[in-house]
């Protein structure tokens, strides 16, 4: 490895453990924080989602169609009156 890529890993390793060899350009020191933000961001984005995506189950509902949603008692539904849709269930024959 090369002198420049040894420093480089140094000043990047002395980010996360007591070292008193910090990085002495600002610019270095932006992008390495930048850095490390995002990945704390999205580790804890994915680790969210991955929660999110075991802890909630999916229900099938016992209809497909409206025909079948109007003949069944175990879900309730309706409308909002005066709206667009109250109005194409009583012009259409289901």
């Amino acid at each position: 490895m090369c002198n420049f890529c040894k420093k480089k890993c140094n000043e990047f390793s002395s980010l996360f453990v007591a070292s008193t060899d910090l990085p002495r350009f600002t610019s270095v020191r932006t992008v390495v924080s930048v850095w490390c933000l995002f990945c704390t961001v999205m580790v804890a984005t994915y680790t969210g989602n991955l929660v999110a995506f075991f802890s909630v189950q999916t229900e099938n509902p016992p209809f497909r169609t409206l025909a079948e949603l109007s003949q069944q008692t175990e879900y309730k539904f309706g409308t909002v009156g005066r709206s667009v849709f109250t109005r194409v269930l009583e012009v259409r024959d289901f």
